[in-house]
């Protein structure tokens, strides 16, 4: 981004927080028009109602939180053709002059790294992912232990390595990518059940399973079609959906432990599953006649749990969020997947 661009980024946000701030966000208001149907006009009524009251929300920090957060808005923004839900998150990135902090926690940079690839793919402002990257690289070259030994670095570390490959042409990022993931894969991967654990502790959630997936459905979106590596990916894809699809609950939502459905259901994993199965489907990996339905009532349950106040729940906690109610990971991640849904409206891959 421009510095011209960048300086108007930073005088429209006070503006824009003012327009929106006349958004109705009272607990009192009941969502207006929130309809659950698969159609653009109505997705985007959706994303703009939720978008809209976490802008407001929108604190700037480095945190896991705000990176899933932003991300999401920059999404929401291409999606719906608004710039206003990107300006502030490009001032936020300017605040941080586009820097990223190399902390013994890689998960909040690489948070920050998605809105980063999302809004810009100007090398100066990628130049400290690019950085962050290398030490990486470099540091899992000398311990040998894997770069992503939980499902959260592997939707976050392993989806920027791949893209940052994609946006420069330099394959050298989708390769640690890659043996990265061979390395996880031996973790947390059943191969029996074609479900991924959380971590180490080998449970299996929604939320593991929703990272996993996203991560895969990121990784070969970015992937060349010729990648050898990546006929692989979409198989283990193709796997992990039947499975995931049969334990569906019946409010259309997924549950905190996998197998059970009597678990609570979990709104932050529903979102990462449905913009996975989404993505699958509109890259045509799997086939839409069979799983449309599947995606349509995961739509459908996770905009009725949309509340007043544009909050969804209830979400997973996802490393220091709040557990047994809403955050901003989990309204970042039903943003991204309404983003993805919204592509099938458009496309009708059916």
């Amino acid at each position: 981004m421009s510095m011209f661009a960048r300086s108007c980024a930073l005088i429209f946000l006070s503006s824009g927080l003012m327009a929106l701030a006349q958004t109705p966000t009272s607990a009192d208001v009941q969502p207006a028009n929130l309809a659950p149907a698969i159609n653009s006009k109505v997705i985007h009524n959706v994303m703009r109602y939720v978008a809209d009251r976490e802008v407001l929300r929108l604190a700037p920090d480095r945190s896991l939180d705000f990176g899933m957060l932003a991300a999401s808005l920059v999404a929401t923004s291409h999606a719906v053709g608004d710039s206003r839900y990107a300006r502030p998150v490009e001032a936020a990135l300017d605040q941080f002059q586009w820097r990223l902090e190399h902390t013994t926690d890689p998960t909040h940079d690489y948070a920050i790294a998605q809105a980063i690839l999302l809004d810009t793919h100007d090398e100066q402002d990628l130049a400290a992912l690019r950085r962050r990257l290398d030490l990486d690289i470099e540091e899992a070259a000398q311990s040998g232990e894997p770069a992503f030994p939980d499902a959260l670095r592997l939707y976050l570390m392993g989806s920027a390595a791949a893209e940052m490959s994609a946006v420069n042409s330099d394959p050298s990022y989708a390769a640690f990518e890659q043996r990265q993931w061979i390395k996880t894969q031996r973790l947390l991967y059943d191969p029996a059940a074609h479900l991924y654990a959380l971590d180490q502790n080998r449970e299996k959630t929604a939320l593991s399973d929703g990272l996993a997936m996203a991560a895969l459905a990121r990784i070969i979106s970015a992937l060349p079609g010729d990648d050898p590596i990546r006929p692989g990916y979409v198989q283990m894809q193709r796997d992990m959906t039947q499975t995931i699809v049969s334990l569906q609950g019946p409010d259309g939502l997924w549950h905190t432990r996998m197998a059970d459905k009597t678990s609570p259901s979990d709104a932050t994993g529903s979102a990462l599953i449905l913009f996975a199965l989404a993505s699958a489907i509109n890259h045509r990996h799997i086939d839409a006649i069979t799983y449309l339905p599947v995606c349509e009532r995961a739509w459908r349950a996770l905009v009725a749990e949309i509340r007043t106040d544009g909050r969804i729940g209830p979400a997973q906690p996802v490393r220091g969020t709040q557990s047994g109610d809403s955050n901003s990971f989990a309204q970042g991640a039903f943003l991204l997947a309404a983003s993805e849904v919204d592509q099938i409206a458009q496309h009708k891959h059916w």
